[in-house]
């Protein structure tokens, strides 16, 4: 008897083409054969469909079976003979099968069109990824996933998914055959191409004799002027537009070095040792934003927390604190003078705390007001893939120097008592690469405006000093300056929201890396 049972699962593996509905059956029937009762687990979860198919199967087996405690046991007779129905089921569509020479990685490619049966038997299906060329783009091509499946009356039908109750679209594979287009490699993937191509009528029916040249896709060739010939791939000319704007900007600032030379100098020993000493007022405006956020600390941790103070005072504290966190670097910046691009960092700094501070002085009279038991619920109902640690976290047990400090330094505007962190440590190669990006386009920056944009502003400026400015010298000036600004503009884009703030992101383990999408589109 068990000589036979093996043999019997010997004879189910070596079974090709068939569907996924007979492997299922087939599953309940050896699960009840080895076991003898249906599954004592929980139904798996639908995020695991292939569990949950195979123990469904395994309870359809067991109920079908359940009234008779002998039945629940299929002899190996009775399930040898099943799998013997199913194999000669089978076994008149394998004479049919067509293979194009070039094809080697298929053992059943395409099955000769006859009559249409009612109940046409499923001979293979599953995911595949459909390659179609983009229509213009860098990348090229794009794939798509689509349940395809293919049927023993000649039919190949594709849908989104396994769930669609009517395909999408239906191909009468009558005089087909496969053919082996090679593989293709994306994003670390490999994938095996193919097509299907249509045989002439007359042709033999060994495909083999079939001429490489005379090949007649499946789809009908239309004219590409027509409305049937779907997208055309326009790349050459995006890489055509590209090549005229890098050269013509490259033409733009070849001008301008050959006029004003090369203005870009390295700072001798003094200038270095100079610069940090003009620019200090920016520098202690900096520093002084830390007593800004030790304030709403102290007010929050040791005042509200402790219910010192009422919740209206507190609220004028911290809105007072916020408020000199803007106007102290604002009163610096144009009482000093410090340098531009330093004061404009102050004062950037200097707005972020702002809304940051209000941020976390309004979340955490949230999470006061409504206790911890609704904090928690709150917090693991908004905030997921945080480390266990936090994860439970209370008010006002959140209150620490560290925690501040993090949502001042983490790239979000937004304060809640977990933030998401990433799984993986801090990577020191990714590290590595973004501080090269970041020294590449800050150079670059500093190029533009000193090379394209200082020289024309400072004509500008000195022709409104000497009060002869005109119409046409300004027009000309803002045109000179429109391409050169909108670079520094996108560098500068680039260099903050993507560069740096994902290296604040890598540092702290930010989990959430999406700073720009929706602004940007």
């Amino acid at each position: 008897m068990t000589s036979m049972f093996d043999q019997a699962i010997a004879s189910v593996q070596d079974l090709n083409n068939v569907g996924n509905g007979d492997k299922l059956r087939i599953y309940g029937l050896y699960k009840i054969a080895t076991t003898g009762e249906g599954p004592q687990s929980a139904q798996p979860s639908s995020w695991d469909p292939v569990k949950r198919k195979k123990w469904d199967a395994w309870k359809e087996a067991g109920d079908r079976l359940k009234g008779d405690k002998e039945a629940a046991k299929p002899t190996i007779s009775s399930l040898t003979a099943q799998i013997t129905t199913l194999k000669a089921a089978l076994s008149k569509y394998e004479s049919g099968v067509l293979k194009h020479p070039s094809c080697t990685s298929f053992s059943k490619n395409y099955l000769k069109s006859s009559t249409p049966s009612p109940h046409p038997v499923v001979v293979k299906s599953g995911y595949l990824n459909k390659w179609k060329d983009r229509a213009i783009g860098w990348s090229g091509t794009k794939w798509g996933v689509r349940y395809i499946t293919l049927t023993s009356d000649g039919t190949l039908k594709y849908s989104a998914s396994h769930s669609d109750t009517a395909p999408r679209a239906t191909l009468t594979l009558k005089r087909c055959a496969v053919k082996d287009d090679g593989h293709k490699a994306t994003k670390g993937s490999r994938f095996h191409v193919f097509s299907i191509y249509r045989r002439e009528k007359g042709a033999s029916s060994n495909p083999e004799d079939d001429v490489e040249d005379e090949i007649v896709p499946l789809m009908s060739k239309v004219s590409f002027l027509s409305e049937g010939g779907g997208n055309q791939n326009y790349r050459g000319l995006l890489n055509l537009a590209a090549i005229i704007l890098i050269v013509s900007n490259f033409r733009l600032i070849y001008d301008t070095m050959k006029k004003h030379g090369f203005l870009i100098s390295i700072p001798d020993k003094d200038e270095f040792m100079e610069a940090p000493l003009k620019d200090f007022p920016a520098h202690t405006g900096t520093l002084l934003l830390n007593l800004h956020v030790l304030a709403c600390y102290f007010i929050e941790k040791h005042l509200l927390s402790t219910s010192r103070i009422s919740e209206i005072l507190g609220l004028i504290l911290h809105h007072l604190n916020a408020t000199l966190a803007l106007v102290i670097p604002t009163y610096i910046v144009w009482v000093f003078e410090p340098n531009p691009s330093a004061g404009a960092g102050l004062l950037m700094c200097s707005v972020i705390l702002w809304m940051k501070l209000i941020s976390y002085f309004h979340a955490n009279s949230d999470y006061r007001s409504s206790g911890p038991s609704k904090t928690t619920t709150l917090n693991a109902a908004l905030v997921t893939d945080v480390d266990e640690a936090d994860a439970s976290v209370q008010y006002p047990g959140n209150l620490t120097l560290h925690n501040i400090y993090y949502f001042w330094f983490a790239p979000t505007l937004t304060y809640q008592i977990a933030f998401p962190k990433a799984k993986h440590g801090v990577r020191p190669l990714y590290v590595a690469g973004l501080l090269v990006r970041l020294s590449i386009t800050a150079a670059l920056i500093v190029f533009l405006v000193k090379q394209t944009i200082n020289p024309t502003v400072e004509k500008l400026v000195g022709e409104i000093q000497e009060g002869n400015l005109n119409p046409v010298s300004a027009a000309e000036s803002l045109v000179k300056l429109a391409i050169p600004n909108t670079y520094v503009w996108l560098l500068i884009f680039y260099f903050y929201f993507h560069l740096f703030l994902n290296l604040l992101a890598e540092l702290l383990r930010f989990g959430d890396r999406v700073f720009y999408k929706d602004w940007w589109n």
